[in-house]
């Protein structure tokens, strides 16, 4: 079924043999069929990715790896790299969005994430139309309100520009995976079988109860006990938390456990910084455990992971997002908090059943485990009984589009016009009557949207209309191009326009205001400078056109870039704003960006 060469390569990497719900997918794959593959974590679908990216390969077409983040794409990158020695030449992109990245097309196989994929195809990269092959990795996160528009957008647009090619698209286990496989049409695959059995459960106090009745009995409460029991049988654990503060205090206080147990741990050799979140880091590695959110350094997170992989840490606290993104499984994982912070407004929510079932789904390591644990945290008594009926015998929310929405509309709406040749309303809406939106909902449903989202446009100078006709100006050409968000064109030409009333500090500030830089919330100590600074500073938005929310957090943005540019040392940024390093280096990065653009 698969050709020797390949299996000899899978066979060094200990895969021997097919499970059985790989066969008829697999099956179908080398038929050139489409597939949709709805499996659990770690059963086994990205083999079936592979296979599929590599026949293309070996049969003379190029092959798109889509992935939905940059430690995602690394990952699949060093997996297919080693079937080089086949003779295919695997290439990843993953930044940079104003190449047209010609040479990236002398590769076989291309691994990149959604983004880079969008800006390849609004450069009119030539070798784009060549695709033999598209995998859509972790395709649930259409449904994501921040990455989701992209995705489903960047896969329309290749199956238009490849009608032909064949598509492979992985998802976790979710209520309409059918649904998706219509869209695309595709075969549809779903299973809940998993290598490595998953046993979830509610723990509250020493006991652990299950939805089959069954219950078992720890040593010692709380979550020590759960560690204390995993590492004692040989496995490690990852501890999902909702916020970044409580990744370290956890990771810290499980320590001396992890340690009692273990010993300390030798990490010599490893460079995290001299930064109070660094030295705090470093204090936890030594005694077996560590914290992993989005606030650590790309080299703080790649050592946490390295170490848990090679079993030098026993266990790691983190934020959800490590649920989402790279293979890092635990014997035992434990969800200790179902609610977060919405930022928006609304206070702390619920966690979607989906997210916090791909949590458990780290659970069960295939090679090492024969059964993994999946555990969520009742803090009352009367908490078991709902989380057991709402998180671990109820099925995932639906997957939704998020393309419907006036931001990702107006992104995505120039992008079509200026660099996809959408040159009439007509064309603009046959396109979006082919996106995942339009199998849920009728495509009237956006109509008004687009029409707001048309005249944004049209009076912001990005497109000119004219008896049904649409098309870009320069302006909207180049906007497209740099890959930044049309409302962000538009406020920094205004500071360009009055550059002779602009200071350098007063340019930190637009681009902070743009939508595309993410914010930093003032500390209510840093509010009276801000506020003294308000008068002196000249930038092009007006403090009235924007929430007083924005308008501060852009400032503090502002400053942090001030003093980086400025030299102060990265130690001295972040402890005196408050801020992880690697909202330092987010920012800086961005700010590159958008001051390019």
């Amino acid at each position: 079924m698969i050709d020797g060469d390949i299996a000899e390569i899978f066979a060094e990497k200990g895969i021997e043999d097919l499970y059985e719900v790989q066969v008829e997918p697999l099956k179908a794959v080398l038929r050139g069929e489409n597939v949709v593959v709805a499996y659990p974590t770690a059963s086994g679908k990205s083999l079936i990715a592979y296979i599929a990216s590599i026949n293309a390969a070996l049969s003379g077409k190029k092959a798109l790896y889509m992935v939905p983040l940059r430690a995602l794409a690394s990952e699949k990158f060093e997996d297919l790299k080693a079937f080089s020695r086949l003779g295919i030449k695997v290439g990843i992109s993953t930044g940079d969005y104003d190449r047209r990245d010609e040479r990236l097309g002398r590769n076989d196989i291309i691994v990149a994430t959604s983004e880079k994929i969008d800006s390849l195809i609004r450069h009119r990269t030539g070798w784009m139309s060549g695709i033999g092959t598209i995998v859509g990795d972790e395709i649930h996160l259409i449904n994501d309100d921040r990455r989701g528009p992209t995705l489903e957008i960047t896969l329309s647009k290749l199956r238009n520009l490849n009608p032909d090619a064949q598509i492979i698209a992985l998802s976790a286990t979710i209520s309409n995976s059918t649904e998706i496989a219509r869209w695309l049409g595709a075969r549809h695959f779903k299973s809940e079988w998993r290598p490595v059995r998953l046993r979830k459960g509610v723990h509250y106090g020493r006991k652990v109860y299950h939805p089959d009745g069954s219950e078992e009995e720890m040593e010692r409460s709380g979550l020590e006990g759960i560690v204390e029991r995993t590492l004692g049988d040989g496995g490690q654990a990852i501890i999902f938390v909702s916020t970044r503060r409580y990744t370290e205090s956890q990771a810290e206080k499980l320590a001396p456990t992890v340690m009692r147990i273990k010993g300390e741990t030798d990490i010599s050799g490893i460079e995290l910084g001299d930064d109070r979140t660094a030295l705090r880091l470093k204090n936890c590695l030594e005694k077996g455990t560590a914290f992993h959110h989005a606030g650590l350094t790309s080299a703080q997170r790649k050592a946490v992971e390295t170490l848990f992989r090679d079993r030098k840490i026993s266990l790691i606290a983190a934020t959800p997002t490590l649920a989402a993104g790279i293979n890092l499984p635990a014997k035992t994982v434990i969800v200790r908090d179902t609610k977060r912070y919405d930022v928006s407004g609304y206070g702390w929510t619920d966690i979607p059943v989906m997210e916090v079932q791909q949590m458990l789904g780290r659970a069960g390591r295939p090679g090492y485990d024969r059964e993994g644990s999946g555990v969520i945290i009742a803090k009352k008594p009367e908490d078991v009984e709902t989380l057991m009926d709402g998180y671990l015998l109820s099925e995932s929310e639906p997957v939704m589009s998020r393309l419907g929405a006036e931001n990702p509309l107006r992104t995505h709406t120039l992008a079509l016009i200026s660099t996809f040749g959408i040159s009439s309303e007509e064309e603009l809406y046959s396109f979006y009557e082919r996106t995942f939106f339009a199998a849920q909902h009728p495509v009237e449903d956006i109509r008004r949207t687009l029409e707001k989202v048309l005249f944004f446009l049209f009076d912001s100078d990005l497109i000119e209309i004219g008896g049904g006709a649409l098309k870009p100006t320069d302006f909207g050409i180049r906007t497209s191009e740099t890959y930044i968000d049309p409302m962000s064109a538009v406020i920094i030409r205004r500071a360009l326009e009055y550059s002779d009333e602009i200071d350098d500090f007063g340019y930190l500030h637009t681009i902070a205001l743009t939508p595309d830089m993410y914010s930093l919330r003032p500390k209510t100590s840093e509010m009276d400078r801000i506020y003294a600074l308000m008068d002196d500073v000249s930038t092009p938005v007006d403090a009235s056109e924007v929430p007083e929310y924005a308008y501060l957090s852009a400032f503090k943005v502002a400053l942090v870039l001030k003093d980086w540019i400025d030299e102060v040392p990265e130690k001295r940024i972040t402890e005196r704003y408050g801020i992880w390093p690697g909202d330092l280096a987010s920012r800086v990065e961005l700010s590159e960006w958008l001051l390019t653009a």
